[in-house]
């Protein structure tokens, strides 16, 4: 199991948005900003940031727009808990 840690506007976006996974992503009673998940569930959860960031984190001059910035951190932190 992993035990990452979120910030708040991570959390926060976690909880508006329909993931596939999302009914698995409920912070640690302990914490609300850490999420402990199986080592197949994060790396879920980055496939699905991926696939999210590729259809929405872009404006039309495909630059990164703020969904895609939150998303490319939430892949970097994902990916380092992969390793």
């Amino acid at each position: 199991m992993r035990r990452i840690h979120i910030t708040p506007s991570e959390n926060e976006y976690l909880s508006n948005v329909d993931f596939p996974f999302t009914e698995y992503f409920r912070p640690d009673a302990s914490s609300a900003y850490f999420v402990t998940l199986s080592d197949e569930m994060v790396e879920n959860c980055n496939d699905a940031f991926t696939k999210q960031l590729a259809a929405s984190g872009f404006d039309a001059n495909y630059n990164l727009n703020d969904e895609g910035r939150l998303l490319e951190g939430l892949i970097d932190k994902f990916a380092t808990h992969l390793l």
